[in-house]
């Protein structure tokens, strides 16, 4: 149950809505959290998306199709690769109510190094989520399902005798409407040292969700309405004192579209900023130390239009991300490690009562108003081991430990009439919980140019109290599966 609370950090980044809120039961305030929560962290999920992925980072899972700007075969010729993912993160029920979270991804890459300057790489998948929220009762329902289709193109080329390279990409994501993002970098080495730069133009599309109140109420809610991305980073490596270095600054804007979706949309603006160090030493042949810092940061603003009329507004003061891990390995096979990872944001909103309904003018201005902060921290431990099994199987294990500490606080209050403030109400949140993740990952070598590989990853409460005889509770399951043709 707490994996809920913790792994769908996705978000996307617009909104839009549609109620009559002087009307609504008390239980809207359900409807509204759930909706707060959700605008907050839609930002999160486009500068995650747009620069690095959290939830990879907090379930510890890796990405099937990379983001990366170019990718390097690692051998000459043709490597063809199909890929399937499936992450059940939560299945949960009740005699009361039933959440369900999962996400999947399928499709192909194909690398393909034409010369010894120049190389291309593929990706073509379908990816999806589903959130089911349901109260039996119909007090509230919340379901969305979304599936999208992305083709990327990638190229590397080495620019003739030059240590320099110049990386380009080009990339189609198709939902509802298709849409094209691209990105230039050039990369240039000077004996142990290389530094790059690139640029990336990215859009984002629409999805939507829904909210249904005792089947009189509705909230319909869109994310996002043509958000642009764009962004631009610089990167050092080499080897200095002994140490092998990398590193790179991201910044970018996250700007809305000159086109309108609907009459109701939610424009966006905000600042991100990633950055990343971490050296590594090498001792003797065997030994590798390696320590790592990642941080990422955001802030912005939006304003709920209808009709070109201002009706709410959404102020981001923070979302930061920060990811410091140590580890120790020995011959690649064999290793230990830490980690401190920290989620935290603070963010105020308030919608006008008025905007859904345009036959009339709310003369007495009631508002919904809300602020929030929260905090999510997990630390980490791990021991992981690579080791054959026979000629043609490899296995890999691994064992982590993970406490989530969270603490979020949520104020919600509406106006009374045009003066005073109506009733508050608080909600509270910041109850720890342990896990055992436990990861096998086998790979068998079916012949000389075919292996496939298998990735599972289960997420174990420790020391979790029942739930009750009349709860069913399971997830915590990320799965993958790569089959490779190498030629």
């Amino acid at each position: 149950m707490a994996m809920g609370r913790l792994v769908d950090m996705k978000l996307k980044s617009e909104i839009s809505g549609r109620s009559n809120w002087k009307n609504m039961p008390k239980n809207s305030i359900q409807i509204l959290k759930i909706a707060a929560s959700l605008i907050a962290l839609s930002l999160l999920t486009s500068k995650a998306k747009a620069q690095i992925s959290v939830y990879e980072k907090l379930t510890g899972t890796q990405q099937l199709f990379s983001n990366e700007i170019a990718q390097q075969p690692n051998s000459a010729g043709l490597t063809i690769k199909m890929k399937a993912g499936y992450d059940d993160l939560l299945r949960k029920a009740t005699q009361f109510e039933e959440i369900k979270l999962a996400r999947w991804t399928y499709g192909a890459s194909v690398d393909w190094r034409t010369s010894a300057n120049q190389s291309w790489h593929f990706d073509l998948h379908r990816a999806g989520e589903t959130y089911r929220a349901v109260q039996f009762d119909s007090s509230w329902n919340f379901q969305n399902q979304t599936k999208a289709n992305l083709f990327r193109i990638t190229h590397q080329r080495k620019l003739g005798r030059l240590p320099i390279i110049l990386l380009t990409y080009l990339q189609v994501y198709d939902h509802q409407k298709t849409q094209w993002n691209y990105g230039v970098g050039i990369q240039g080495t000077l004996s142990d040292y290389s530094v790059g730069f690139k640029g990336e133009y990215k859009n984002w599309l629409p999805f939507f969700q829904t909210f249904s109140m005792n089947n009189l109420y509705r909230v319909e809610v869109l994310f996002p309405s043509l958000t642009n991305i764009q962004q631009l980073q610089l990167s050092a490596a080499g080897t200095l004192a002994g140490f092998k270095f990398e590193s790179y600054l991201t910044v970018g804007n996250v700007v809305p579209s000159g086109q309108v979706e609907r009459e109701y949309t939610f424009k966006p603006s905000a600042r991100v900023q990633t950055f990343m160090g971490a050296l590594q030493k090498d001792f003797s042949r065997s030994w590798q130390a390696r320590a790592s810092l990642l941080g990422d940061r955001i802030s912005g603003d939006g304003i709920l239009r209808f009709r070109d009329r201002k009706y709410g507004n959404l102020h981001l003061h923070t979302l930061q991300f920060y990811d410091i891990r140590f580890s120790l390995s020995y011959k690649t096979n064999h290793g230990a490690g830490a980690a401190y990872q920290s989620l935290s944001g603070k963010a105020n909103a308030t919608i006008e009562a008025w905007p859904f309904d345009d036959s009339a003018v709310d003369f007495f201005g009631e508002k919904q108003s809300l602020v929030g902060d929260g905090n999510l921290v997990l630390l980490r431990g791990w021991l992981q081991s690579l080791f054959s099994v026979s000629k043609k199987l490899q296995m890999k294990l691994l064992a982590e430990y993970i406490h989530v500490k969270p603490n979020t606080h949520l104020k919600t209050w509406g106006s009374a009439l045009i003066f005073g403030t109506g009733e508050v109400e608080e909600y509270r949140f910041n109850n720890g919980h342990s896990f055992l993740r436990i990861g096998v990952s086998p790979k068998l070598n079916l012949s000389k140019n075919l292996d496939v590989e298998f990735k599972i990853n289960q997420w174990l409460p420790i020391g979790k109290k029942g739930e009750g005889a009349n709860t069913k509770a399971k997830g915590g399951t990320f799965s993958q599966v790569i089959l490779s043709y190498n030629m």
